[in-house]
């Protein structure tokens, strides 16, 4: 009896002491949402292998399954919320909102009328960064009575120092009578501004519906961090928020032989702007980094890191690291650590000044994931390190009259 009293409050003790932990391993196996890159995998039997470790009980974790390996899905957009998640017309008089007129699943899909030219569309700026492979897949399909049609995902994109550029993602012919498929992969490898995915038609003036917009990845760009140095004599993807001027220069330099010269500014927050759409995932923290310095003919002036976020068309500014004094002629690191804690439809780090319009270089800006603190798997077995003396007979046996006896022998 002694026995079985001794194992079963060794038990309780060890279920309580892990509670704590597999909380923790819960929370730290929560999946993302959209536009922030939700992974694709399964908790609980990673969760149930650490608790039989800690409770001293035999585990085994079965070996990865394809489904395991899943890609990484870095957006999606079904417009079941009611609003049309970030995407906007393309050309003079083309009209996009959500309609529940047809939907390829739930309830909602996004309409695009009022077109009067092929390349008039549905656009978005797409979470898409130089050098990862995506994998792009939505469903088309025309209004009733709308004859057939080639419907395409195309990308806009400039190279720093280039012509725009449009490259096909995917296409299919659509109908009215039933949702196709469009799937495609999509990649570049040059710095470049002015991303915009949309969706065109063959036909000038059809009207058709879109819907289930998924992009996925076999990486993690939220975690891969992103680094510019202008050392290739480009923008690297850097482009002005008003009218500045932006250009890769030796005249100054943090680091290597070039940095970025930011003239003709028309106001405070007029300067240098790179998207971090993609780079950046929600619940994640990052640190971002920048150095600048003061441009010619400036004697004094402060500069300070921030953040532009927009959903739905909405815009909300966040500082970074705040407005700090440049001394002439000396270069000052503006730092600071951000999570994002919203869906977003664009985001972007950019430079500004506390006052005035003056002259700056920037240079070797880095943005760097945070990873999160780990989750200690080597506590050993509590069956191993607690002994539980005081689980003895006198206190076994103790009756309704035994109890302040046994409090005083205590």
């Amino acid at each position: 009896m002694r026995s079985l009293l001794y194992r079963a409050a060794s038990a309780v003790l060890r279920v309580n002491a892990v509670r704590p932990v597999v909380a923790a391993l819960l929370r730290s196996f929560t999946a993302r949402r959209s536009f922030t890159a939700r992974h694709s995998f399964t908790a609980r039997p990673a969760v149930a292998a650490v608790l039989c470790v800690l409770m001293g009980l035999p585990a085994v974790l079965a070996s990865a399954t394809p489904a395991d390996a899943a890609a990484v899905q870095i957006a999606t957009y079904d417009f079941e919320d009611g609003t049309a998640q970030g995407w906007g017309p393309r050309g003079d008089g083309v009209e996009v909102g959500p309609t529940s007129d047809a939907a390829h699943s739930g309830s909602s899909s996004l309409l695009t009328s009022g077109r009067t030219a092929t390349w008039h569309g549905a656009s978005i700026s797409p979470p898409f960064q130089k050098g990862v492979t995506y994998q792009v897949t939505a469903y088309a399909r025309m209004v009733s009575g709308e004859p057939s049609s080639t419907i395409a995902l195309t990308m806009q994109r400039t190279p720093d120092g280039g012509d725009t550029t449009y490259e096909r993602v995917a296409a299919a012919t659509v109908t009215d009578g039933g949702w196709a498929e469009l799937s495609g992969t999509y990649s570049f490898g040059a710095d470049s501004t002015g991303l915009q995915l949309y969706a065109e038609s063959s036909e000038a003036t059809a009207t058709y519906y879109i819907d289930d917009i998924v992009i996925t990845s076999d990486t993690d760009p939220a975690r891969s961090g992103l680094s510019t140095d202008f050392e290739t004599g480009t923008a690297q993807g850097w482009s002005p928020r008003a009218s500045a001027s932006l250009t890769a220069t030796t005249d100054a330099a943090h680091g290597g032989a070039r940095s970025l010269a930011v003239t003709g500014r028309s106001d405070s927050w007029d300067g240098p702007a790179i998207s971090v759409l993609g780079k950046m995932a929600k619940g994640s923290k990052y640190t971002l980094s920048a150095w600048v310095r003061l441009g010619p003919d400036t004697a004094s002036g402060a500069l300070g890191l921030s953040i532009e976020r927009r959903t739905n068309d909405t815009p909300s500014y966040e500082r970074v690291a705040a407005p700090k004094t440049v001394s002439e002629g000396q270069w000052v690191q503006l730092t600071g650590t951000y999570t994002l804690a919203y869906d977003v439809d664009f985001l972007s780090v950019y430079v500004e000044s506390d006052t005035g319009t003056f002259p700056f270089y920037l240079d070797d800006f880095t943005l760097t994931y945070v990873e999160p603190k780990p989750i200690q798997t080597d506590i050993p077995s509590l069956r191993d390190e607690v002994t539980l003396t005081r689980l003895n007979a006198p206190l076994l046996r103790r009756g309704p009259g035994e109890a302040a006896a046994a409090g005083a022998q205590a």
